[in-house]
């Protein structure tokens, strides 16, 4: 076989290797944090990429995605708690994580406290460190790497968020509250935006009122800002997406309250 053959050969038999392993996940976060560890060690597919949010509370498991969880050798998600219909189809399977014990009776974004991300990237480096043993050391490297630079984010987003108003800061959305308690802000939480409750919540003068597309508000409302927590942000690695998009929900939040 000439020389330049047996390369083509090898390196392409290397690349099959690197991406034979599948993993499936909801979330674009969590295929994030996935990324950071599995590195090129692993193929990531999300299951609803094309849907322009990554909010899948109501995500219906389609045909494509039958496929896709059929061939993983890893299937990420939440939990029953917020992935209901997924969590029907796939109960059955025996190779996957899944995260309820961090829910915390609230709503499935865990990924938005810091905290929680540490424990995603520390359960999937468990589990792949047991299914690719050949590839544990690599995976542990990229876990130090990876907690390092989350807890540098941590720190760079508490100094950016000195700038948010002294002023009642309102929440009207469970999934920030994740983010808002991570970074140890004061707020007061409303769970229902009715005109009523708006009249009694401006009367009180708040510096901001912050809630979240995913839920259902279709139009703007004066005195409320729209905090985007499921922006795809399609042209961002996916290994760099999970610390992007925590940084712009930050900047929301920061330019909605600021003193």
């Amino acid at each position: 076989m000439p020389l330049l053959a047996l390369l083509l050969l090898i390196f392409s038999h290397n690349i099959m290797a690197a991406t034979n392993y599948q993993i499936a996940t909801t979330s674009r976060s969590i295929a994030s944090l996935a990324a950071m560890i599995a590195d090129d060690k692993a193929k990531i597919h999300i299951l609803n990429s094309n849907s322009g949010s990554q909010c899948i509370h109501n995500h219906h498991v389609k045909p494509s995605d039958v496929n896709i969880l059929r061939n993983a050798d890893l299937i990420i998600y939440v939990g029953s708690h917020f992935e209901r219909k997924l969590h029907k189809s796939v109960k059955h399977l025996k190779n996957q994580i899944t995260f309820e014990d961090l829910v915390n009776n609230r709503d499935g974004h865990i990924w938005l406290n810091l905290d929680n991300a540490l424990v995603i990237l520390q359960r999937i480096n468990n589990y792949l460190s047991t299914a690719m043993p050949e590839h544990k050391d690599f995976f542990a490297a990229n876990l130090i790497t990876h907690k390092k630079n989350l807890r540098n984010l941590s720190k760079k987003i508490n100094n950016q968020l000195t700038e948010i108003s002294d002023g009642k800061v309102i929440i009207a959305h469970n999934a920030l509250r994740y983010f808002m308690d991570y970074f140890k802000l004061q707020y007061e939480y409303s769970n229902r935006l009715s005109p009523r409750k708006l009249r009694i919540l401006e009367k009180q003068q708040p510096a901001c009122i912050l809630t979240s597309h995913c839920h259902g508000h279709e139009k703007q409302i004066d005195k409320i800002s729209f905090i985007d927590i499921d922006k795809i942000h399609n042209k961002i690695e996916l290994s760099d997406f999970y610390s992007h998009m925590i940084t712009d929900i930050a900047t929301q939040i920061t330019s909605s309250c600021k003193k």
